[in-house]
């Protein structure tokens, strides 16, 4: 029930702009909040379950990529998780072995 609430409220927030603002406005600042994260936001990463690495270790980013999002993903910055988001999605990727927790 609370997946189906956070969609709704989501798609309609996505969907059906505030009075004034414009759809392009909505994007642009959901993807500022996505991209620039607060310094208490910045950890570093965990090392992998599988062989221990910690520098092949990306996190996984979830919902529509912006072109700059898209430039990290190709420099192996980060991985990218696909739109839909889902409760038990894994957050961390290891380029070493292919492994996403």
């Amino acid at each position: 029930m609370k997946f189906i609430y956070f969609f709704l409220l989501t798609f309609c927030f996505c969907v059906f702009p505030v009075q004034g603002e414009t759809s392009s406005d909505v994007k642009s600042q959901a993807q500022t909040q996505v991209e620039s994260p607060s310094p208490s936001q910045v950890r570093p990463m965990p090392a992998c379950p599988v062989c221990g690495s910690s520098e092949n270790v990306v996190r996984i980013v979830y919902g529509y990529p912006s072109e700059k999002l898209m430039k990290e993903a190709d420099e192996g910055k980060v991985k990218l998780g696909g739109c839909v988001i889902g409760g038990a999605d894994p957050r961390f990727y290891c380029k070493k072995c292919d492994k996403n927790w």
